[in-house]
């Protein structure tokens, strides 16, 4: 995978971490909103392991403030090796923001997303997982 991929998946997991955060503040205390707090937790959880494991992973990604102009030249491939449960997040959240780059008017960005997560489909398959499975209550197991 290449870090421009990369920079946007990272990017996704961000916007996906802080929806999730977010939705962690319901102030709604019935059985029902805490479950529901429960979830969006665990997945803002599983959002910021993935964005995690790539820094950890990426040897020359920025570290601090203000270095997010060094990042390392576009076109280098990293592998980056993530578990199923955080690759399935990475394909659902990239299928989302393909979808509201759509709504928005950005079709460049919808395309190159859409990509990315087939790439990364097509990479699970041939290790022999063909269907994605579901981590959102959403998904039906794409």
């Amino acid at each position: 995978m290449g870090i421009a991929d990369w920079i946007f998946i990272d990017g996704t997991m961000d916007n996906a971490i802080q929806s999730y955060r977010d939705e962690c503040w319901d102030p709604d205390s019935g059985a029902e909103a805490r479950a529901a707090d429960a979830r969006a937790s665990a997945l803002a959880d599983l959002g910021e392991s993935v964005s995690q494991a790539g820094r950890d992973q990426i040897t020359e990604w920025p570290s601090g403030i203000g270095s997010a102009w060094e990042l390392p030249e576009p076109g280098e491939p990293h592998k980056v090796t993530l578990n199923v449960a955080q690759w399935a997040l990475v394909v659902s959240e990239l299928e989302d923001s393909a979808v509201v780059d759509d709504q928005i008017g950005e079709p460049a960005d919808a395309a190159r997303v859409r990509r990315i997560a087939a790439r990364i489909r097509q990479q699970l398959a041939k290790q022999g997982l063909v269907s994605v499975p579901s981590v959102r209550p959403n998904d039906q197991g794409r």
